[in-house]
């Protein structure tokens, strides 16, 4: 029974944390898909225009396809593409809005995944 118990809290946990992160992902596109826009012209020519900006987070959308498809894979390639951004944000330097807002919160959605899968590989080999 506490077994049970323990999947369940693990499978919410995980669930949780994926929604969490696509939640976030969306969030940081639209940002910086919007953000910026109003130099280039206000309206939907200013958003196409400003959409390169925007690329980074599209790719952030992939990473977060891969966690859904394959946990493990995916939160290694989350860590990675936290710490790229941060260098290229310059959040280990100067910018610690990056480092607290983008960095720090993916490092640690990809640790928290990274451990809800070995949690669940162990309950696999135990019962």
């Amino acid at each position: 029974m506490g077994n049970l118990r323990c999947q369940r809290i693990t499978l919410f946990c995980r669930n949780f944390t994926r929604w969490f992160l696509l939640a976030f992902t969306i969030l940081i596109f639209v940002f910086a898909l919007l953000s910026g826009s109003e130099g280039y012209g206000s309206g939907f020519k200013g958003v196409i225009k400003n959409s390169p900006n925007a690329l980074p987070w599209l790719l952030l959308l992939v990473v977060n396809f891969i966690v859904w498809k394959s946990e493990l894979i995916g939160s290694i390639v989350l860590i990675v593409f936290a710490i790229a951004a941060g260098f290229f944000f310059g959040a280990f330097t100067d910018n610690s809005f990056a480092l607290f807002v983008i960095t720090i919160p993916l490092i640690i959605l990809g640790i928290m995944l990274m451990m809800y899968h070995t949690c669940q590989m162990r309950q696999k080999k135990s019962g």
